[in-house]
């Protein structure tokens, strides 16, 4: 079940990194050390529980033989996904019209799902592809879950 409380830093190459604060249907975010509720209706494209979902929904767990690891702190099953072909996924996750849903069709997914809940510990997406003019469209995205229903997270709107 996605959580109606997110706090979630984004970062896109080594740019300045995004903060988002989601409460209900309630969007705060800070870039440049401005913090300030989005004009609604909000959209940014790589949220994590859109990206779960985009994803996750293409993935078949029984063709993978996963690996015990531990990730961010939790017991978990690696698990490895080369070449995913997916229409949809980068559709849903950077919009039907982005470069990235019209060039990205396959994906290499890891994902790591923990052993006691089988939720997603974190989960690991890259793919390529090239542009009519020849330059390369990478896409990596990286979503990671820590201290999954510890007592002492509180996310709240900004004062």
């Amino acid at each position: 079940m996605a959580p109606d409380r997110i706090e979630a830093l984004i970062t896109v190459d080594s740019g300045e990194p995004l903060a988002m604060i989601t409460i209900g249907g309630e969007v705060w975010v800070q870039l440049a050390g401005k913090r300030a509720p989005a004009q609604q209706p909000f959209s940014i494209p790589y949220r994590p529980p859109v990206v779960c979902e985009a994803v996750l929904t293409e993935l078949n767990l029984s063709q993978a033989e996963p690996q015990e690891e531990k990730t961010n702190g939790v017991k978990s099953l690696h698990y490895t996904f080369p070449q995913v072909h997916s229409e949809q996924a980068m559709a849903k996750i950077f919009g039907e019209q982005s470069d990235m849903a019209i060039l990205l069709k396959k994906l290499d997914v890891d994902l790591w799902l923990a052993k006691k809940g089988n939720w997603p510990v974190r989960m690991e997406i890259r793919s390529s592809g090239f542009c009519g003019d020849g330059r390369e469209l990478r896409a990596h995205l990286l979503v990671d879950t820590r201290d999954a229903n510890s007592d002492d997270i509180r996310v709240e709107p900004p004062s």
